[in-house]
């Protein structure tokens, strides 16, 4: 997936992997005139970018070891009899890293309410989001 037709310096391989682990650290961290992006924001970003900015290959690898919902991100329930509620990633899914395990902790109008913990490996109609930062 490298276009070798490109003018030099041809980027190494080392250089195409470096690329894709800073602009996520870079998304991931924000700047001055940028603030930081969610990691689910991020993944698609990086996604988005496969084949034109980044090498497409080394994105597919990298998509799949980075869960798209770290353990202990927040996240908010956007679907089902949960919808508006939010908790934390207690457990990555490796098998699945866009499906963690949750732990809701708030309903929709924020209060707090009795742990309730949803793996969404087995809830495939659920779906969540990454809480602003």
């Amino acid at each position: 997936e490298r276009d070798r037709a490109l003018p030099p310096p041809i980027p190494t391989l080392i250089g195409e992997i470096g690329a894709v682990a800073n602009v996520y650290d870079n998304l991931m961290s924000g700047s001055p005139s940028r603030p930081p992006m969610p990691p689910d924001t991020t993944l698609q970003a990086i996604r988005s970018a496969a084949g034109t900015h980044l090498n497409r290959a080394v994105v597919v690898a990298f998509l799949r070891v980075v869960p798209v919902y770290p353990l202990g991100t927040e996240v908010l329930v956007r679907s089902e009899r949960y919808r508006g509620f939010s908790g934390l990633v207690t457990r990555v899914n490796v098998a699945r890293l866009d499906k963690p395990t949750i732990l809701l902790l708030h309903d929709a109008q924020g209060n707090t309410i009795a742990p309730v913990e949803l793996n969404l490996n087995t809830e495939p109609d659920l779906e969540i989001r990454c809480k602003g930062l």
